[in-house]
């Protein structure tokens, strides 16, 4: 767990101060001349953090990025935050996104919707020229985790000096990848909110002392897809310079979409007891979920699973079928790989052994389950891994059935190349 330590009080940091003129000199009074970063919408206060061996370092935990995804603004494209007077106390994380993460057994939901916030992180540093950038995209399924200082921390990165560090947030499960395939809600609206925490990078990390032009995006497991969904967007282009995807690709089975987003989105109005969810059109179902309580509607997308915590990963990006200036992905991303389209920009990926051990974990250590798997692993293997039970059977089992003195081989399924 990170420590964080406290300068003398700031002054009377309540949030935001109106009724200010900006400027770096009248930032850094308000911040008790402390961390203090005077940025293109307003002045931040922050604190010092410690490293792990060359001493403390800037942190600013908590920088809103966008308007709060609520009310009529939820299931919508992310709006940027205006700008604001006076000075925003961000000296502590804000709460993660509202979720409930199934790989693991027992979750339950917590977080909240007003969720979309970024963390930087400055070293001290004698050199004078503006530092290189990595905004980090986390990972989870795009159902859980969060960019939270205790679970992604930056003192590795800031014993180094050499770079600044982002970790940002974005919307998650339903909310942040519910698409009913027309305008009412386009969908990939998570990764609509990393394009604005990106599009935020490009206007503001040079107050912090960052270069702009030398910004590296980089992320794990569904934070890796998300690089490579950047590379192909266009709603990216131009917002990075080099791209490392950690444990996770674009194109892999987990992030294809089903084919029936509309049916889906009816699917999850009726197990939160909207009326007429069968019947009502797309505008009028997406305007009933959101009036829906947030808390309910992530633990209603357990009454959409066939087994166990499968399908784990329900609400994916898509293919978005009415294009604008804000479509963040308009053809298939196989398509758009293999043809070259995407931001050629440096790339590094790769992987660990035994990647498929996040997902199994809770089968192997629950004897029901694991029996239950071997039973009718015909009908639940193409579930967990994407691929049909003869051929991960002939693939990685020889050709024999996976059995319990075996099933270990399951972690493999889609990592090693045949």
């Amino acid at each position: 767990m990170i420590k964080l330590r406290l300068l003398m009080p700031i002054l009377v940091l309540n949030s935001i101060q109106p009724g200010r003129t900006n400027s770096s000199t009248q930032c850094l009074i308000w911040c008790n001349f402390g961390p203090a970063v005077q940025t293109p919408d307003g002045c931040l206060c922050g604190i010092k953090m410690n490293g792990l061996e060359r001493g403390p370092f800037d942190a600013f935990m908590g920088i809103p990025f966008a308007e709060p995804p609520v009310g009529r603004l939820r299931f919508s494209n992310p709006l940027p935050l205006d700008p604001w007077e006076g000075y925003l106390n961000v000296s502590a994380p804000k709460p993660i996104c509202i979720q409930k993460y199934d790989f693991y057994l027992g979750a339950t939901v917590h977080g909240q919707e007003d969720c979309l916030y970024l963390n930087v992180y400055r070293p001290k540093s004698a050199n004078d020229k503006p530092l290189p950038v990595m905004v980090f995209i986390h990972g989870g399924g795009y159902i859980g985790l969060s960019a939270r200082p205790s679970l992604y921390g930056p003192e590795k990165f800031m014993d180094n000096r050499k770079v600044i560090l982002v970790t940002i947030q974005y919307r998650l499960g339903a909310l942040g990848f519910l698409s009913t395939d027309d305008r009412s809600a386009p969908g990939n609206f998570g990764l609509k909110d990393q394009a604005l925490a990106l599009q935020w990078v490009q206007r503001s990390i040079g107050s912090f002392g960052g270069d702009p032009r030398k910004v590296t995006i980089f992320g794990q497991g569904a934070g890796a897809s998300s690089v490579q969904f950047h590379m192909m967007s266009p709603l990216s282009k131009g917002l990075f310079a080099k791209a490392i995807s950690q444990s996770g690709s674009a194109l892999s089975y987990w992030n294809e979409a089903y084919p029936d987003q509309l049916g889906l989105a009816r699917r999850l109005a009726l197990a939160t007891g909207v009326d007429e969810a069968e019947n009502i059109n797309s505008w009028q179902l997406v305007n009933a979920l959101r009036k829906v309580d947030a808390t309910r509607l992530v633990n209603s997308v357990d009454e959409l699973k066939i087994w166990h915590n499968q399908p784990i990963i329900l609400f994916r990006p898509v293919v978005e079928k009415y294009v604008d200036k804000e479509t963040f992905l308009d053809e298939d991303p196989k398509v758009l790989w293999s043809r070259g389209r995407y931001q050629k920009v440096p790339w590094m990926t790769g992987y660990l052994p035994a990647e498929g051990m996040a997902l199994m974990q809770a089968i192997y250590t629950n004897s029901t389950l694991l029996q239950q798997l071997l039973a009718n692993q015909q009908h639940l293997v193409p579930l967990l891994t994407g691929i049909p039970q003869t051929v991960v059977s002939d693939r990685y089992f020889g050709g024999t059935p996976i059995s319990s003195a075996n099933a270990i081989g399951l972690t493999r399924v889609g990592i090693e190349i045949p």
